[in-house]
């Protein structure tokens, strides 16, 4: 029961974000079981709309991984965003490499 009850608020809280308008942010990339080959973050506006930008995997590259992730971050903030929540980071399997997504939200006040 306590689990539908976190559910439904944050199904409440995302709900009340969409009506204004928010950003759903999505980085999806691979590692630990076999070397990393992606790294990938969607970038989904307030009409619904998609972006997919490529980024440095961070565990080759994790300066570079952290400059184009803050990047994607900052132009949300210079539009008037800001983040309000990040969901935990899920892990799915993807045989012979995991495959994991973070998802953080920007919403306009």
């Amino acid at each position: 029961m306590k689990n539908y009850l976190i559910l439904f608020s944050l199904t409440f809280s995302l709900n009340s974000f969409s009506q204004s308008g928010m950003y759903i942010v999505t980085e999806r990339f691979d590692g630990l079981a076999g070397a990393p080959t992606f790294d990938s973050v969607l970038v989904t506006n307030p009409q619904g709309i998609t972006s997919v930008q490529v980024i440095p995997h961070i565990n080759q590259n994790s300066i570079g991984h952290n400059s184009s992730l803050n990047l994607i971050f900052n132009n949300l903030v210079q539009l008037g965003y800001r983040m309000v929540e990040t969901g935990p980071m899920q892990l799915g399997f993807n045989w012979p490499s995991y495959v994991y997504n973070h998802v953080w939200y920007f919403y306009k006040p």
